[in-house]
């Protein structure tokens, strides 16, 4: 397994570049569920980056990264980093991923188009509340490790 903190920002980049193109492959075969998981993993890595990027922000130690989604929600919605709403239905698509995966052992090809493109909206969605905390760390001077 990767540990995302040891790789290099050139690295990182190219990883994420990769999901993506993985991502609009699997979504243009129509394997949605690959698609999906693929997807939703962006989403999760930028909500983690964004966890980690708050407490940066806050002033606090970075975190373990192995908390629970719906955690790292509240910690960004608690800090005022994200709105209700928008924390709200970013717990809600933890739940949804979960419901989906488990049924798609009983119907994989339950897995629709639509739910790859919320899911991408959502990594995309939380891609800009990364680089919003990347310009406020740097306008403050604050280094990130």
């Amino acid at each position: 397994m990767v540990d995302r903190n040891q790789l290099s920002q050139t690295e990182k980049y190219l990883g994420f570049k990769k999901a993506h193109d993985t991502f609009s492959a699997y979504r243009g075969r129509g394997e949605f569920l690959a698609a999906y998981v693929v997807a939703f993993s962006i989403f999760e890595d930028r909500v983690i980056t964004s966890y980690q990027l708050g407490h940066d922000l806050s002033g606090k130690a970075r975190p373990s990264t192995h908390s629970a989604h719906y955690k790292k929600v509240l910690f960004l919605e608690s800090a005022g980093l994200i709105p209700k709403d928008r924390a709200d239905a970013w717990r809600k698509a933890g739940d949804d991923r979960n419901r989906i995966l488990h049924a798609a052992m009983w119907m994989p090809d339950a897995v629709a188009d639509a739910d790859c493109t919320a899911a991408i909206a959502l990594a995309k969605e939380a891609e800009r509340l990364v680089k919003r905390l990347k310009t406020s760390l740097k306008t403050s001077g604050i280094h990130t490790p």
